[in-house]
């Protein structure tokens, strides 16, 4: 518990440089639609554990740095990491319990419009 009150901390001290959606078992499925600024990252958040299994997606109309992550002191751990991609899906099941992070970076010029949503399979 102390771990996700720092993971927490953290992110609010963050949260000017990016646009951070908190999410916990009880409200997954997440799902929106957003416009993501030139150079900017948007993160979704959510604590999870195993042997929990989520359903991700998304969607961008020009291509985007994705990763999933987690930090732990001040490293941050990637459990996926794609870059320079359109879409993707998948199941992501955590290796241990933690707060968690979907992030998209825009390198683009532009502003790009992404599509995203996650949802939970099981839990335990």
């Amino acid at each position: 518990m102390k771990n996700y009150l720092n993971v927490i901390l953290l992110a609010l001290a963050t949260a000017f440089l990016s646009n951070i959606v908190k999410a916990n078992p009880d409200t997954l499925p997440v799902k929106g639609k957003a416009v993501l600024d030139a150079g900017k990252i948007k993160e979704v958040c959510f604590p999870a554990k195993p042997p929990m299994q989520i359903n991700y997606q998304f969607s961008a109309k020009k291509p985007l740095n994705f990763n999933i992550h987690f930090h732990k002191n001040k490293e941050v751990f990637f459990s996926i990491k794609q870059n320079n991609i359109l879409s993707t899906q998948g199941i992501f099941t955590p290796k241990s319990e933690q707060f968690y992070c979907m992030m998209w970076s825009n390198k683009n010029q532009q502003a790009v419009k992404i599509t995203y949503r996650a949802h939970l399979l099981t839990s335990q």
